[in-house]
């Protein structure tokens, strides 16, 4: 029963990890391509994403604790998930008690194309 609920956290967590990485993506995608109709989509999305990146990001550090307490307690120190949220702490820290620096969107930006990559291999392995 317990290993349900934290697969089940686990499915939160990289729900919300895919969401939170989402945002970056479509940035990107939004100052890489000149696109009209391309942008004019983004500048739709780009404003949900904004207003509840914090939550998600919450949220999935929460529900994560929530699945390696209930999944990963047996295992190896050396598994993708202790990676995954690893690179979600420092998300975490960057985003509430980063500096003012002009790197910080940068670094963040960085952050999430790794955690997303993470979480991958993290599926896979």
């Amino acid at each position: 029963m317990v290993k349900i609920y934290s697969l089940l956290f686990g499915i939160i967590a990289s729900v919300s990890i895919s969401l939170y990485s989402f945002m970056y993506i479509l940035r990107n995608i939004y100052y890489y391509f000149k696109n009209k109709s391309l942008r004019r989509f983004i500048n739709k999305l780009l404003p949900f994403f904004s207003k509840y990146n914090s939550l998600l990001l919450v949220l999935a550090l929460v529900s994560s604790i929530l699945h390696i307490l209930g999944v990963f307690i047996n295992t190896p120190i050396l598994n993708t998930g202790y990676a995954v949220f690893f690179i979600l702490l420092l998300v975490a820290k960057f985003t509430f008690f980063g500096s003012k620096n002009s790197n910080n969107s940068y670094i963040l930006n960085v952050l999430s194309y790794l955690l997303l990559f993470a979480l991958v291999i993290h599926y896979f392995i």
